[in-house]
């Protein structure tokens, strides 16, 4: 059962990566989880193989404020503070279950400079502004109903001249949203519904913001679109 409540002399605090290659971040994941739950534990550790943090960290402002929406158990955000990337965070999620495993994680790092909120609903999202917004693989996740709802309230919780950085499961070739889909039926136990790419930056563009990096990538059967979108100054 997850240890939630030691005392924070007796965690082991993980050592800072000091590289975002997935073989130098496990460590980092399995030592920051050592109390959540077997499931939440193994994915905290091995999702970086999937889906790697590298490519979206490189765009947070350094020393930048951060939002994640959908942070889950916090392992981006709390990645973010251990290397010094962030000066403060603030990660929120729908499940209690993984707020507590991050909670419990912050922990171990001994840092103020993140906290974690389970939310309700997008108006439980605090407004900030803040320098970075991160939404990582959650719009697939919101019913198709509320998707723009869920873009326009995270592209307004950036502050000017700041950055939404956005990625999601990619939805093009069909082989591969299958793929991701059969692996959110197994692991989210949820059938989730995919917004194309170029309705995104749409959306965004009628936000006022403007996209200052596109990029596609792979690994494994996994495929990501990683969208920057800039807030005019």
């Amino acid at each position: 059962m997850p240890q939630f409540n030691r005392p924070i002399a007796e965690l082991k605090h993980p050592s800072v990566p000091r590289t975002l290659e997935p073989s130098k971040l496990r460590p980092f994941y399995r030592s920051l989880y050592a109390d959540a739950a077997r499931p939440q534990r193994l994915l905290a550790v091995w999702r970086p193989s999937i889906s790697p943090i590298a490519p979206i960290a490189r765009f947070v402002p350094a020393g930048a404020s951060a939002l994640d929406i959908g942070c889950g158990s916090g392992g981006l955000l709390l990645l973010l503070a251990a290397t010094g990337r962030i000066s403060q965070g603030v990660g929120c999620d729908v499940s209690e279950t993984a707020i507590r495993a991050a909670v419990a994680a912050g922990k171990r790092l001994v840092t103020p400079a993140v906290e974690f909120r389970r939310i309700n609903d997008f108006s439980d999202v605090p407004r900030g502004p803040f320098d970075a917004v991160l939404m990582i693989d959650v719009l697939h996740h919101i019913p198709p109903a509320r998707q723009w709802e869920a873009v326009v309230a995270a592209a307004e919780r950036v502050a000017a001249g700041g950055a939404l950085i956005y990625k999601d499961m990619a939805s093009r070739p069909a082989w591969r949203r299958w793929a991701n889909t059969l692996h959110d039926l197994l692991l989210a136990r949820q059938l989730v519904s995919y917004v194309p790419i170029a309705e995104v930056e749409h959306w965004m563009r009628q936000t006022g913001f403007s996209v200052s990096h596109a990029e596609s990538y792979s690994r494994y059967v996994y495929g990501h679109e990683l969208r920057v979108f800039r807030r005019p100054p």
